[in-house]
């Protein structure tokens, strides 16, 4: 058990269990933060950031570039992502180009998400006693990899555990696939979807904005999630671009950093009324490849010649 313990502490924290998807995904991801090199494209942002865009299909449509998401979850929110950005930019790390992208929902921030701002602090799990920290060392590194413990539902039969789905992710350049059925569903009832905003997501937008300037980076864009299309009428229309213009005004960006993304898709393309599925994912990165192609993976990239660490 003291060789244990010895081996828990030399390694990172680990999530408080070996089934807990969400911890397992936003550790992931601060990990990534702190030993990713230089990239051309930097994508952060929520669970639909996650699921909307392949990082790695994005790199090969702008021939070669090296693309790479830190998204992780609405919970998070602008402090949270503020935080795991400047565990990236914090190190010397650039980007040509930064996307941040959240899905309208992750705009109404409550109290009760507050846990996960510290989460980041904190650079993940907190350290637990010893001994403690030993058993769950085991428990995570070797237990849960020999003992089969699956997620439930659909994430379970996609991926089988959250290990399995968080090795998916850091293999995937950090970007993930929503579960689904098929084609997906093809309607998801009438309604106009109203964008807005809660006090707390717009105080954190600062911090948000205090890292995104000190990095200085030539190209940073800002984009909701699309919704579907169903959803969609005027009101949608002038909520979201409300928006988008609270969003830039408290970053300082210029109406060019607005990227014309599909504001809605077709149902088809949706895995659940949030997530893209995977086909539709593949349509929206192509859309985020065109829009990107004359402003992103230039000559002065700095992934091309990545500097030591």
């Amino acid at each position: 058990m003291f060789t244990a313990e010895l081996w828990y502490w030399s390694g990172p924290p680990l999530p408080s269990s070996g089934l807990a998807l969400d911890e397992e995904l936003v550790t992931e991801q601060i990990h990534r933060a702190e030993t990713l090199p230089d990239v051309d494209v930097l994508v952060i942002g929520d669970s639909a950031a996650l699921f909307a865009v392949d990082t790695s299909l994005l790199g090969h449509l702008m021939d070669g570039c090296r693309a790479e998401s830190l998204a992780t979850i609405g919970f998070v929110g602008p402090v949270g992502y503020a935080g795991i950005l400047q565990r990236f930019f914090g190190r010397g790390r650039t980007a040509s180009t930064l996307l941040v992208l959240v899905h309208g929902l992750t705009l109404q921030r409550e109290p009760g998400w507050a846990g996960w701002e510290q989460f980041i602090r904190d650079g993940g799990p907190s350290r637990r006693p010893g001994l403690v920290g030993a058993r769950d060392k085991i428990l995570h590194d070797v237990i849960y990899r020999v003992i089969f413990y699956p997620l439930k539902g659909a994430y379970g039969a996609y991926y089988g555990s959250a290990a399995q789905f968080r090795a998916f992710v850091s293999q995937s350049s950090g970007s993930g696939i929503a579960p689904s059925h098929g084609r997906g569903p093809t309607d998801f009832g009438s309604g106009v979807y109203l964008f807005a905003s809660s006090q707390l997501w717009r105080e954190g937008l600062s911090a948000l904005a205090d890292v995104v300037r000190a990095a200085r980076l030539k190209r940073v864009f800002i984009a909701l999630a699309p919704i579907p299309s169903s959803w969609y009428a005027a009101p949608s229309e002038e909520t979201r671009s409300a928006m988008l213009d609270e969003v830039q005004a408290t970053l300082k960006l210029s109406d060019s950093t607005r990227l014309p993304l599909p504001p809605a898709m077709d149902g088809t393309d949706f895995a659940n009324s949030f997530y893209l599925n995977e086909i539709g994912r593949e349509h929206y990165t192509h859309a985020l490849a065109d829009v990107l192609s004359d402003s992103s993976c230039v000559g002065d990239s700095p992934a091309r010649s990545p500097t030591p660490e």
